[in-house]
């Protein structure tokens, strides 16, 4: 089963690496199917385990991506593991459409933590509020797509 995870996850981080831009005025975005895969691990395993595969994604997303910001998808990916992971424990004492909107929330906190420390001070609270609406959005739309695909947990 490691190795499986493994295997899906070097896929994963090669679809990111590949995956086309979206710009908005003069920002790239990506979708961050790191995060979408985050989210299913966490759904599958505990909350410690959700943790340490986060901060593994994020340590080596940040030295692919991020170098002059090393550590801040490490925090986050952690941090957001952390949050998945306590998430998983109420998917049978919420509906599905409050645990969705939990989820968009987590994926607002994981973008807004990202672009306060990327651009901070440095641009207006508008494209800031923005970027984090739209980063969201997509993830939750790639979120959503791949869910219709691949349950997060089936009920017994």
């Amino acid at each position: 089963m490691i190795f499986f995870n493994i295997i899906i996850l070097l896929i994963v981080f090669f679809f990111q690496s590949i995956f086309p831009a979206i710009y908005f005025q003069s920002f790239k975005i990506y979708p961050d199917f790191l995060l979408i895969i985050l989210l299913y691990f966490s759904f599958n395993n505990t909350r410690l385990a959700s943790i340490s595969i986060g901060f593994c994604i994020g340590f080596i997303q940040d030295l692919i991506s991020e170098v002059e910001l090393i550590g801040i998808y490490s925090f986050i990916k952690s941090l957001i593991g952390y949050l998945f992971g306590s998430l998983k424990k109420y998917d049978g004492f919420y509906s599905k459409k409050i645990l969705n909107i939990f989820i968009f929330i987590i994926f607002t906190i994981h973008f807004s933590i990202y672009y306060f420390v990327k651009f901070n001070n440095i641009f207006d609270i508008i494209i800031f509020l923005k970027l984090v609406c739209i980063n969201s959005i997509i993830n939750m739309l790639l979120y959503f797509i791949l869910h219709k695909i691949f349950p997060l947990l089936e009920k017994k």
